[in-house]
């Protein structure tokens, strides 16, 4: 089953989300929570095998719930901002 709400919610259009669900709708340019949240399921499964743990998106799913938003879209951007500046490091180079 998808969704946490005996399936009430499940059609209905995705209205926001956490920042990697908000990739995922954004990003791919989903509409219903069914189709954000099966993606969202895929991408953290991914990560996890990429990471060789399948709970490691779990520390960043608990960072974000738990960091006040102002302070969560500072940090996220910062790192954004460093990925962003690495990848033209690295091809310029």
């Amino acid at each position: 089953m998808v969704g946490d709400c005996g399936g009430w919610f499940d059609n209905w259009p995705c209205e926001g989300d956490c920042p990697l669900a908000y990739a995922c709708w954004m990003g791919e340019d989903l509409d219903t929570v069914t189709e954000v949240q099966e993606r969202y399921l895929q991408v953290c499964e991914q990560a996890g095998e990429r990471l060789g743990d399948p709970a490691a998106v779990g520390a960043f799913v608990h960072f974000c719930d738990d960091t006040p938003r102002g302070e969560m879209r500072r940090l996220l951007l910062s790192e954004v901002e460093a990925a962003i500046v690495g990848r033209r490091l690295a091809l310029a180079g």
